[in-house]
């Protein structure tokens, strides 16, 4: 079979494929850069197949101890039953465990067809795309908004984050009867101001809005977390944290992307005012 774990000396040939079409796959790209180094992950956290082509990787499958599962599976018909078995056996040798799977909706589909897996629930989303096109509509200047201060987050903005994180994964995250999980989100904020860019709009001192990256890739950042406090919506102070985050990725030579539910036609209309274009279909399952 083509399919095997991939070892160091796949690096650069995962890279190249990765890089190709980096918006697609942030989520994975992130978890193979560590304080700016390129590098498989630990096998006892987490293992990545490829599957190689005329000595290229073709496709990668990221999966980890945790039950994230990333596919990424550009050019495979569903209908390839060789690869299915392939992807079936190395999936299995990894532990065969499923919490989490994003990724691309076509990739989603065809991961989950193979190995048979029934998600409890899917929530499919636009993966929206700023910046790789030279004609995309410049950032514009910003409207002064009257004591709203937008500034990078600090470790030490941790407490004042809180609420409005709390209030973001109940609202956006958590689906119908999950249970919050307040350690978990603690655990990972902690991280993210850290690892993640995070800017903070205050107006009058009060914290009202939050959005930052949730994952860092070669050369492009998704965007997510995006959440204005609800007395202050419809006021564009989103907008002016975006334009400040977006500033901040563009200086790092990369572009954004994110992805955002279909439903939500004020986001959409907020992203598309801001030069982002629909690119593809994206989705999460969760099991």
């Amino acid at each position: 079979m083509n399919w095997s774990f991939a070892e160091k000396s796949d690096l650069p040939a995962i890279r190249a494929l990765l890089c190709r079409r980096e918006w697609e796959c942030v989520s994975l790209t992130g978890r193979l850069l560590s304080s700016g180094a390129y590098r498989l992950p630990a096998s006892g956290r987490a293992r990545i197949a490829v599957r190689r082509e005329n000595g290229r990787a073709a496709q990668v499958l990221y999966m980890a101890k945790s039950g994230i599962v990333i596919p990424y599976f550009p050019g495979i018909p569903l209908e390839d039953s060789r690869e299915a078995e392939a992807v079936r056996e190395i999936f299995q040798q990894a532990g065969g465990r499923i919490s989490v799977l994003p990724g691309l909706k076509t990739s989603i589909e065809v991961f989950t067809a193979w190995v048979g897996a029934q998600p409890l629930i899917s929530v499919d989303y636009y993966l929206m795309v700023r910046g790789d096109l030279p004609q995309e509509t410049p950032l514009l200047r910003r409207v002064e908004f009257p004591y709203l201060e937008i500034r990078r987050a600090k470790p030490a903005d941790f407490n004042a984050i809180l609420p409005l994180q709390e209030a973001y994964e109940k609202e956006e995250i958590l689906f119908q009867e999950e249970e919050f999980d307040s350690a978990k989100m603690r655990d990972e904020l902690k991280l993210n101001l850290k690892t993640q860019l995070i800017y903070l709009g205050f107006y009058a001192g009060e914290l009202i809005v939050k959005g930052g990256t949730n994952a860092r890739g070669f050369t492009s950042d998704q965007i997510g977390g995006v959440y204005t406090r609800p007395d202050f919506r419809n006021k564009r102070v989103a907008r002016f944290l975006m334009r400040r985050l977006l500033g901040h990725i563009f200086a790092d030579g990369k572009t954004a992307c994110l992805f955002v539910k279909k439903h939500n036609l004020p986001a959409l209309r907020l992203y598309a005012g801001l030069g982002f274009r629909i690119a593809e279909n994206y989705r999460i399952s969760y099991f």
